[in-house]
């Protein structure tokens, strides 16, 4: 058996006999040590589990579509490549919106399109009124499959119905009722209860395309479907005539930081994420310091007689020195031996 196997194996007997001795003192060290590493795991796993990427996002984002469109300027503008939210444009209220026809205008022959309206509605409950995100949509066309999942009833089909998130309904909204809506009270027929996907919001209401006009800051964006794909090239066309666009192939595969405007990047953290990961590993340092080394000082003192039989076993230099136990051959070397042993927290007496 090699020294070193010899070594580690008289370290481990002693630590198993001194933690089943010292049960309260195992426990206290087991906490001090484990609890900054159990909240550091524990934080990291919510973070990530909670955080959904542009591409598990998809689904929602674009349902069976290749790509989503808005027509945000008539002028060019650069975005986000993930998003499609814009990062460098010239806003102008006065600029006419985009439609179906023009945007299906600057996209490769044989290109599907659906429209979808997005916007704000209000709706009354026992306490007033909750304003949430709400959707002017046909979830019923197959370029909008996969978008949202029916979890009972079904989707609007004509003016008049609405579906409701799960958020929503779980405040007491059930299929079979009526939804008062807007100011106005506007009375809507719950026809079904439905979900979005990774990335989508909790608590939503769609209504049919015809009950458009009942959204608040209503806006238009484009669900399109084209031969091939749009790829970043593509994008990048659409983006010089003021439209914005999330297309699967991008986000996909996204395109190196210096081909997009300042403000993005494919890659790594910016500058604020970089500052609190610091001040986070900070804090977790100080506090594993400041718990861990008062945890293993608690039985420093107890173990100085252990820690001398190691050493006496060889487990520390120097290795050449003669065990304690072991009787000197010259009895003026005896002497240094002793005070060796003394020295390293040994206190018993030398014996055969």
């Amino acid at each position: 058996m090699s020294t070193w196997l010899v070594r580690w194996r008289l370290a481990l007997r002693i630590a198993r006999r001194d933690a089943l001795r010292s049960r309260g003192r195992t426990v206290l060290v087991l906490l001090m040590v484990g609890l900054p590493v159990l909240t550091v795991v524990t934080a990291d796993t919510l973070f990530r589990t909670g955080e959904v990427s542009a591409v598990e996002a998809l689904p929602t984002t674009l349902g069976a579509a290749d790509a989503r469109i808005e027509g945000v300027a008539r002028s060019p503008i650069e975005t986000d490549p993930l998003s499609g939210d814009p990062l460098v444009y010239e806003p102008d209220d006065d600029v006419p919106a985009w439609s179906a026809a023009e945007v299906l205008d600057r996209l490769p022959g044989g290109s599907v399109i659906a429209e979808r309206t997005v916007g704000r509605l209000a709706y009354r409950t026992g306490h007033g009124y909750a304003d949430v995100e709400a959707y002017a949509d046909d979830l019923r066309r197959p370029i909008r499959d996969g978008a949202a999942d029916v979890l009972a009833g079904r989707t609007p089909r004509t003016d008049g119905e609405v579906a409701v998130s799960l958020g929503v309904a779980d405040r007491g909204v059930a299929v079979g009722d009526t939804m008062e809506v807007t100011a106005e009270d506007v009375a809507l027929t719950v026809v079904g209860i439905v979900r979005a996907g990774a990335g989508g919001p909790e608590r939503f209401l769609v209504v049919s395309p015809e009950d458009a006009d009942l959204l608040r800051r209503p806006r238009t964006e484009f669900f399109v479907s084209v031969p091939g794909e749009l790829a970043w090239p593509a994008v990048r066309e659409l983006n010089e005539q003021g439209l914005a666009v999330v297309s699967r192939p991008v986000v996909e595969d996204p395109p190196p930081g210096e081909e997009v405007a300042s403000g993005y990047s494919a890659e790594g953290m910016g500058s604020a994420q970089l500052a609190v990961l610091a001040l986070v590993v900070t804090g977790v340092v100080l506090e594993v310091v400041l718990m861990a080394g008062p945890a293993f000082a608690v039985g420093l003192r107890r173990q100085r007689r252990d820690l001398a039989l190691l050493a006496a076993a060889g487990a520390a230099p120097p290795t050449s020195a003669a065990p304690c136990w072991r009787p000197a051959s010259s009895s003026a070397v005896a002497p240094q031996r002793r005070a060796r042993c003394w020295a390293s927290g040994w206190r018993g007496s030398p014996s055969r």
